[in-house]
């Protein structure tokens, strides 16, 4: 099943995962070049070009990560996809231009410290361009993520549907309640399992409770119109599905 949505969540934790473990692996390759004998009076020097390509995008991580800790947000596919393919393009290129370090220095009579100099070149534009996406997509207010009743239904049902493929029978059952529109039950079940396992998770599940049990007091006086009412149900939905992305295949009501 398709959908044009992404929860932020998801996507965070995708490229989160990745930058965190290729970046390992290409620092673990740096090291041991080292060890050798390649970076022989220039570790600093290397080491500062490590820490200028990669620690600004796992800030901008960080700061959405701050400030949403529990997004009520989802992406629309296209540029989730594009920037996913656009981390996996610049973590390939940093790896290649290390791997090729000793053969474009003989080829071109360059010095080990004029090569990686020049490699910011071609590297910087696209960890430019890779951060600000990144900043654009998960941490700028400017655009409007929250989807229609319609896509965050599309995107249960997806959720829901992976669910099952795995045999997350605790999991698929929270979902189908989003799914349903039935999202106080589903908050109370969410609040049981973090019980006990994450307060502060718990906690904010308590919140989104008291969120929702205003917003239907404020629906039954005709307090809010319509278009209004949708939208903050659209937004309580969207934060559980971003919770929930996170609880794993086995959790057990």
């Amino acid at each position: 099943m398709k959908t044009e949505w992404i929860t932020m969540g998801k996507l965070r934790r995708q490229l989160s995962q990745r930058w965190v473990v290729l970046g390992f692996l290409i620092l673990i390759l740096l090291i041991i070049q080292a060890v050798f004998g390649q970076y022989t009076g220039m570790l600093l020097l290397v080491s500062g070009w490590f820490v200028f390509l990669f620690f600004p995008f796992y800030g901008i991580l960080l700061a959405s990560y701050r400030k949403f800790r529990y997004p009520d947000q989802a992406v629309r596919r296209g540029p989730g996809q594009n920037l996913r393919m656009l981390e996996w393009g610049y973590l390939i290129l940093v790896l290649v231009t290390i791997l090729l370090s000793q053969a474009a220095v003989s080829t071109n009579g360059w010095s080990t410290q004029q090569y990686f100099l020049y490699s910011l070149i071609w590297l910087l534009p696209i960890n430019v361009l890779l951060c600000g996406s990144t900043y654009m997509v998960l941490v700028s207010t400017v655009r409007n993520r929250l989807p229609n009743s319609q896509g965050i239904r599309q995107l249960a049902e997806k959720m829901l549907a992976q669910a099952q493929s795995v045999n997350a029978t605790a999991k698929s059952g929270i979902i189908k309640m989003v799914t349903v529109g039935k999202l106080a039950e589903a908050i109370n079940a969410l609040i049981k399992y973090y019980q006990g396992r994450d307060t502060t998770t718990r906690d904010h599940l308590t919140m989104l409770h008291g969120q929702l049990t205003k917003l239907t007091e404020d629906s039954a006086l005709g307090l809010l119109e319509t278009e209004k009412l949708n939208v903050r149900r659209n937004r309580l939905a969207l934060a559980l599905l971003n919770i929930m992305e996170g609880l794993p295949a086995n959790a057990e009501q």
